[in-house]
């Protein structure tokens, strides 16, 4: 699955902790993370 992130989540508040707990969820659950570059050039040598 691909999921973008933009830089709106930032600061604090209800949208930024929504957002950790998350990742912190995701992380838990095994998923990795990768920058858009990294997706890229994975599709490059897919």
């Amino acid at each position: 699955m691909v999921v973008v992130f933009t830089n709106t989540v930032s600061g604090s508040g209800e949208y930024l902790d929504a957002y950790k707990k998350f990742v912190e969820y995701a992380v838990g659950k095994g998923a990795s993370f990768v920058t858009t570059k990294e997706l890229v050039e994975s599709a490059k040598n897919a």
